[in-house]
């Protein structure tokens, strides 16, 4: 786990380590400057005699005096505050912020000695991308190195770093690597940014639908009338719109409920509410019908005299009212010599009505 860096209303410093002396130094001297503080630490400011009196000398002398010791002071807290608590072991004892400098110039700084230099420029050579990072992040840590050996014996050419990145890059980079290499007057910058450009361009082929969803959602969020930020981010993979969710889509519940129905109406007679068969092979029906036809046979034709036939009624009127029959065969007959009306058997406690046919009279 990486230690938090040091904060400071004027920026942030990456806590001293045994590796890193050069880039704390540079942003630790930047906030020094800010304060006024950093001639404290050359020595080209020093501290000021101590005022005596009242007088308004005196005061003015004495006020310098506070803001030098204040300055020194937070100084001080600041090159303390920015070390790691391995380098902090290396201050013990010293409150001069001037000391303190020199000394960790002294210890930490790598370039300061001939083995400190040779070091680094093992760890220039043994340094590889790292998978899954922008090569921005591998190009700064080269960078950090070359500038620090730069003015020294084992300086590091603009050849040997070029070399360097060229032989140490993935293949994905094969192809822009050939052409920078074929131009002998590129400069490190121009190669740095090359690369970085064709990182950027292999992102967006390699990842079209991550970048579609982005620019989608912007879209969404920045819609035409405020629609977007009415509905948020919402999208249906259904039926491709923005009105609702996948969740929500009323075109898949109304799949789901006609699929439910159909399943629900499937060998279902409407005769007998059994399952199983269709109205049309309903046994029960086919039961009721046979049952029909054969009273309707052994029932025969009534024979009469007259107009009225016999037993006609006073009216004279033909042909039979309210004819019924029932399973048993016993029937109620009216007058008249022609058959019209309904039969109503009666099969398991049902009531089934069918019309008789007319016997071509």
């Amino acid at each position: 786990m990486s230690e938090k860096p040091y904060k400071h209303a004027l920026g942030s410093i990456e806590l001293l380590k045994s590796t890193n002396y050069a880039k704390w130094n540079r942003n630790c001297r930047r906030i020094l400057e800010g304060i006024r503080a950093w001639n404290i630490i050359t020595g080209e400011e020093v501290e000021p005699n101590a005022p005596v009196g009242f007088n308004a000398a005196a005061i003015a002398e004495r006020a310098v005096h506070t803001n030098y010791l204040e300055r020194r002071a937070q100084t001080a807290a600041i090159i303390s505050g920015s070390c790691s608590e391995e380098v902090q072991i290396e201050l013990e004892g010293i409150h001069d912020p001037a000391a303190m400098w020199t000394v960790l110039a002294a210890r930490m700084d790598a370039v300061s000695t001939t083995v400190g230099r040779m070091m680094l420029l093992r760890k220039f050579r043994d340094l590889q991308p790292t998978i899954g990072e922008p090569i921005q992040s591998y190009f700064s840590q080269l960078m950090e190195i070359k500038n620090q050996l730069a003015g020294s014996d084992e300086a590091i050419s603009d050849a040997s770093f070029k070399t360097h990145i060229f032989t140490t890059l993935p293949s994905i980079f094969s192809v822009t690597i050939e052409i920078l290499q074929s131009r002998a007057s590129i400069t490190i910058q121009e190669v740095m940014d090359s690369l970085k450009e064709c990182e950027h361009n292999k992102a967006m082929m390699t990842k079209p639908d991550t970048v579609s969803e982005a620019l989608y959602s912007q879209q969404s969020k920045n819609g035409k009338g405020g629609q977007g930020r009415r509905n948020g981010n919402k999208w249906c993979t259904n039926c491709k719109m923005t009105s609702h969710n996948t969740e929500n889509c009323w075109k898949l519940k109304n799949q789901d409920s006609n699929k439910r129905k159909r399943e629900t109406n499937r060998d279902i007679c409407y005769y007998c509410g059994d399952e199983g068969h269709m109205q049309k092979d309903c046994p029960i029906k086919k039961k009721a019908q046979a049952a029909r036809f054969g009273n309707q046979g052994s029932s025969g034709r009534p024979s009469g005299d007259g107009p009225g036939g016999s037993g006609g009624n006073a009216s004279g009127g033909s042909g039979f009212s309210g004819n019924r029959r029932n399973r048993s065969g016993g029937s109620n007959r009216g007058n008249g010599s022609n058959r019209s009306g309904n039969d109503s058997d009666t099969i398991n406690g049902r009531h089934l009505i069918a019309n008789e046919p007319d016997n071509g009279e």
